[in-house]
């Protein structure tokens, strides 16, 4: 395992825990249900799998393809706590509700094993899930809160779950969107941006607040993102450990959230001011494809290369550890005792832990580290031979909105990725491909 130790005494790196599989198909995303200690796993071929955590070394595992006939892209653990703030006490809400999204562009209600609901609007794939309470919600007498939806379509949608209605829909994002539901009730989408002229433009931030007396969300900042596609976003907890770092406002309410893009950077914005407050470089600038609040202040991120990335605070270039896999993480999930979940193209789901009685077998290590091995070395002059010349990329459609494709360029001294804009019908260069690590 690649291990930076900018923390030295005080992190405790991870180790390989266990491997999971169940259909070995590209597992695209992850919840993890905290009240039963439930792992779900959403797999590109349709099926939904559930992985019972427990303390024994034995994981009660079961599978379902209820509802679903296209890659589950998205998947979303129901509240499990109240965001009332005069009160210190969680509510369970519902241990076993879940939300699925899929390639379908439908949006699925789960309890249990069993579909509740079936949310039908969006056009595209389902890019993002996410829950947000407002005054919306006591309103319209819900138990829950509103569910928000992000699709390839370029339109988030608020949802009521318990009756079904879609109860405003934000339009006119640029291609992919991506939502958070923030604790002030605010909502933050992001944008993919459009293609012009071979390069991703106007990809934009965009923060919407309820209008109580119209009951309806509204822009009320927009912020550019000119250095390339958001991809995902989630929620910072303010702590008192960044003030040597200047991360808080002088309003204590403010919330931070952070963004992760094709730019191989992760930044932490505040909501209120719409600044950037700290980025963290990736090594080698590669397609970071989901990002987390991590345990301990720590922000964990995932790329296409295949990378599980922990970062401080105290370091903006230099992840405390970088964790090789042999194809794409698509995501992570936060499990019981800071342990961490990836998502990989691979097809398996594995879970890393910091302490050191729960590591796998030294076979099963050297295995998954001899992978992330070769997925690390760059393609040879044989492997670049056989990719189609980037001259000739006017004649290679991809198949879906954000295909990552690899073509030979320079007279094929070196291969680049490329995605795919299905709206302009053109391939967008992303960069130099360091890593054979899967690019479907």
């Amino acid at each position: 395992l690649q291990q930076y130790s900018t923390m030295s005494n005080e992190f405790t790196p991870y180790i390989l825990s266990r491997t999971l599989q169940s259909d070995l198909a590209p597992v695209r995303s992850l919840c993890h249900l905290e009240s039963s200690n439930v792992l779900l796993a959403g797999s590109q071929a349709a099926l939904l799998t559930r992985y019972t955590l427990g303390t024994s070394s034995s994981i009660a595992m079961d599978t379902l393809q209820e509802g679903h006939s296209h890659s589950i892209t998205a998947l979303l653990a129901g509240p499990s706590h109240s965001n009332d703030t005069d009160t210190d006490t969680d509510t369970n809400v519902d241990a076993e509700l879940y939300v699925t999204g899929c390639k379908d562009g439908i949006v699925r209600v789960f309890r249990g094993r069993e579909l509740v609901r079936e949310l039908k609007g969006h056009t595209n794939n389902v890019s993002s899930l996410s829950w947000v309470y407002s005054d919306v919600q006591h309103h319209q007498q819900q138990q829950l809160p509103l569910l928000l939806s992000g699709s390839w379509d370029g339109i988030a949608r608020i949802w009521n779950i318990e009756t079904g209605e879609c109860v405003q829909v934000l339009p006119d994002h640029e291609n992919t969107t991506v939502v958070l539901g923030l604790k002030s009730g605010r909502i933050v989408t992001g944008s993919a941006g459009i293609a012009q002229n071979n390069r991703i433009v106007d990809t934009k931030i965009r923060i919407w607040q309820l209008n109580a007396s119209k009951i309806q969300y509204e822009l009320v900042k927009t912020i550019p993102y000119p250095t390339g596609p958001i991809r995902n976003l989630c929620s910072i907890p303010v702590s008192s450990q960044y003030n040597n770092i200047s991360m808080q406002d002088n309003d204590n309410d403010s919330c931070m959230f952070a963004t992760c893009s094709n730019d191989g950077t992760v930044k932490v914005w505040n909501e209120d001011s719409g600044e950037c407050r700290f980025t963290f470089t990736h090594p080698e600038s590669p397609m970071i494809l989901s990002v987390m609040a991590g345990p301990d202040g720590t922000v964990v991120s995932t790329t296409e290369e295949g990378d599980l990335a922990v970062w401080c605070y105290e370091s903006s270039e230099q992840p405390l550890q970088i964790i090789p896999h042999a194809s794409t993480l698509w995501c992570a999930a936060l499990l019981n005792d800071g342990e961490i979940a990836t998502a990989c193209q691979d097809g398996s789901v594995r879970i890393f832990s910091r302490d050191v009685s729960k590591a796998c077998s030294e076979e099963e290590l050297r295995t998954f580290e001899e992978g992330g091995k070769r997925g690390s070395k760059g393609p040879s002059s044989e492997e670049i031979a056989k990719l189609p010349r980037w001259e000739m990329r006017q004649v290679v459609a991809g198949k879906s909105e954000g295909q990552v494709q690899m073509f030979q360029k320079d007279g094929g001294s070196k291969a680049i990725a490329a995605q795919w804009s299905q709206t302009s019908g053109t391939w967008i260069e992303v960069g130099e491909v360091l890593s054979t690590r899967d690019t479907s």
